[in-house]
C-alpha cells in the first residue's frame, strides 16, 4: 500500500536511562541497564527509519543521553508530557492530530526482536489506515503497539496488564472497526529476568551488542563514540 501522501507519526515513550529496566536490577549493573535501554532504543529508531511510507517518529521522555542519541539520529525528542505512561500517550497522539497527522502509533521502546517489516505489517493492517490496529503483549495480556487513525482521536489508551481487552472493548463501544497485528517482533518486550535469559541464550548478538553499548556509556556516558552502533 503507498501511503506516502499520509502523514504518520511515531510516538515512542521513554524513561529516563537511570529509571528504565529496574525489574532486572538483580541480574544487571546500573550501567548495564542503562545501556540496554538504550540499545533498544536505538533499534526501534532504525526500524522506524526503515519504514518505506515515511514516518515521523517522536521520542518522548528520557534524558540528555537520549536527547543526545535522538540528536545524532535526526528525530524528535520531546519532554515528558502526562503524569504516567497512558497520559503521556494520550497526549501525544492530541499533538500529533492537532498538526494534521492522519494516523498516530504507540511504539514500546524495548522490543529486542523489533524488524521494520514488523511497522510496515502494522500499517498495512490498519487496511489504508482506516481501522485501529491492537498488537497483543506475549506475556501479560497488555498492548504492545497502537495505530490510531484520525477519526479515533478520542481514543484513551489503557496500557498495563490486560489492556488488549480493555482497547477491544473500547473499540466497540464505540463502533470503530479493528484489527490485530501480532508479529513476533512486536509482541515480545524486554522487561524480566526471564526476557533476559532468552535473548542471552536466543539472539546471537544480543550479549556482543549489550557489551559494545555498556563500553560507550562507561566513557563518563558519552556519545562520542557511538557512531559505529547507531545502525546496528
Amino acid at each position: 500500500m503507498n501511503i506516502q501522501n499520509q502523514k504518520i507519526i511515531a510516538i515512542v515513550p521513554v524513561k529516563p536511562l537511570n529509571d528504565g529496566k529496574s525489574r532486572l536490577i538483580d541480574v544487571l549493573s546500573e550501567r548495564q541497564r542503562q545501556a540496554l535501554s538504550l540499545m533498544l532504543l536505538n533499534r526501534v529508531i532504525n526500524c522506524v527509519k526503515g519504514v518505506k511510507d515515511s514516518i515521523h517518529l517522536w521520542i518522548i521522555g528520557g534524558d540528555a543521553t537520549v536527547q543526545a542519541l535522538c540528536a545524532k539520529h535526526g528525530v524528535v525528542c520531546l519532554n515528558e508530557l502526562g503524569d504516567d505512561l497512558n497520559s503521556t500517550l494520550y497526549k501525544g497522539f492530541q499533538k500529533a492530530f492537532e498538526i494534521n497527522a492522519d494516523v498516530a502509533m504507540y511504539i514500546p521502546a524495548d522490543l529486542p526482536m523489533l524488524e521494520t517489516q514488523d511497522l510496515t505489517d502494522l500499517i498495512n493492517s490498519s487496511e489504508g489506515l482506516s481501522r485501529l490496529v491492537l498488537c497483543q503483549a506475549e506475556s501479560d495480556g497488555g498492548t504492545n503497539a497502537l495505530l490510531v487513525p484520525k477519526d479515533m482521536m478520542a481514543f484513551m489508551p489503557q496500557l498495563g496488564d490486560n489492556s488488549f481487552l480493555k482497547h477491544i472493548q473500547i473499540a466497540q463501544v464505540n463502533s470503530w472497526r479493528f484489527s490485530f497485528c501480532n508479529v513476533p517482533g512486536m509482541t515480545f518486550d524486554l522487561d524480566t529476568p526471564r526476557d533476559f535469559d532468552w535473548c542471552k541464550q536466543e539472539l546471537p548478538l544480543f550479549m556482543r551488542d549489550l557489551d559494545q553499548w555498556t563500553k560507550v556509556l562507561k566513557d563518563s556516558l558519552s556519545l562520542s563514540t557511538l557512531d559505529a552502533l547507531l545502525s546496528g
